[in-house]
């Protein structure tokens, strides 16, 4: 689950949004890293995933009663959300590793951008891996992405356009 926290900068009273945590956003990606980490057989092949898929999907009620065309096409659907998902440097790291763990979660940031006024909230999705040869790969951005940092306490976040933890927490809900 997600936690999505409404906070409000006490310097330039701007309302924020913040994204942490694991959603159904990541289940096409979760299903693909458990199929890998399942089989160790290379699911950026279509075949080996639809086949990899089928069996984790078949205990699943909703999934089986379908008719055949409307899985096949499901299938489909999860393989290019999942595909599309990795860069090519992290599809490289799973075809060549062998993938022992992993997680997902959004986490906030913004760009550093000289002009105060651009920078705003973006929710990143994270990823990190852990590959039987004991290499951690964790999702890198570029220096000028800045993750928003929270205190202790989870009551106050960084403000972008401040640049400083002057957000203070509002509220925040569950999202599934």
């Amino acid at each position: 689950m997600s936690n999505l926290v409404k906070a409000k900068c006490e310097v330039c009273e701007t309302e924020y949004t913040y994204l942490f945590g694991n959603d159904a956003t990541f289940f096409p990606v979760r299903i693909f890293l458990d199929g890998m980490i399942k089989s160790q057989k290379d699911l950026f092949n279509f075949d080996n995933f639809k086949q990899v898929v089928s069996e984790q999907l078949s205990q699943d009620p909703t999934f089986m009663f379908q008719e055949e065309s409307k899985r096949n096409e499901g299938i489909e659907k999860l393989y290019k959300a999942a595909t599309i998902f990795f860069w090519e440097n992290e599809k490289e790291l799973l075809k060549s590793k062998i993938l022992l763990s992993f997680d997902t979660f959004w986490a906030p940031a913004f760009l550093n951008d000289p002009d105060p006024e651009k920078r705003t909230i973006h929710n990143m999705m994270l990823l990190e891996m852990k590959f039987l040869d004991g290499t951690v790969y964790k999702r890198r951005f570029t220096k000028d992405i800045l993750f928003v940092q929270v205190t202790d306490n989870s009551k106050k976040f960084t403000c972008p356009k401040e640049m400083e933890q002057n957000a203070i927490y509002i509220s925040d809900e569950f999202v599934a």
